[in-house]
């Protein structure tokens, strides 16, 4: 499979010479945890991030976007396998690509788009299956590293999504994993021990 498939191609983006606060409304309005960076040729100069933003907390109404954004970021092409998309994502510990055609950007495949695709080629979804309800507690944790505590402990992850968090929480991440496993209780554990706060775990008959 290749990434040009999974990936998201109505991609938002911001201009270098924006300002931090631009950036960062764009981003919480979107609920985006990263930015593209491209000039006025659509050409990708860098990448802003949630934390990039926040090292210049209480300068963002007068910080440029380019004082902040990382330079060169890592990308990937369009026809590059989806599963060399992954371990990119896994090495450097980073949440989503941009997808670059001839220096120009084209869309972006996050680690949401990838487990999308495994799942899709698993054609997963037909066995008794468990939800467990998670969130990070931590902005460098990813959904991949979830991915590999499930795998480790036994587990097989059939399906996943997104859940609304309460709005005293409104900064967490929600998140919901179907999986099936001899020890489901031992796949919730390896989630914890792996720093995931579990929220709960609906086995099959429980709501």
């Amino acid at each position: 499979m290749k990434v040009r498939r999974w990936m998201t191609e109505a991609v938002q983006t911001i201009h270098p010479d924006d300002l931090l606060e631009t950036a960062t409304e764009k981003m919480k309005q979107g609920h985006f945890r990263r930015m593209p960076v491209v000039d006025q040729n659509g050409t990708l100069v860098g990448i802003l991030s949630e934390r990039d933003a926040r090292e210049h907390h209480g300068y963002l109404p007068v910080t440029r976007v380019n004082a902040a954004m990382t330079e060169q970021p890592i990308t990937i092409a369009p026809d590059a396998p989806i599963d060399t998309a992954a371990a990119l994502l896994l090495e450097h510990k980073i949440g989503g690509l941009p997808v670059v055609s001839d220096g120009n950007l084209i869309g972006i495949i996050t680690e949401t788009d990838l487990l999308s695709g495994f799942l899709q080629g698993l054609g997963g979804g037909q066995q008794t299956s468990t939800r467990i309800d998670f969130e990070f507690t931590s902005e460098k944790q990813t959904f991949a590293d979830a991915v590999l505590a499930v795998e480790k402990a036994g587990g097989t992850i059939l399906g996943l999504g997104t859940k609304r968090t309460t709005p005293e929480h409104e900064e967490g991440r929600g998140f919901y994993l179907r999986v099936c496993g001899r020890d489901v209780e031992g796949i919730a554990e390896a989630l914890r021990d792996a720093h995931y706060a579990v929220k709960a775990v609906h086995t099959p008959g429980t709501p």
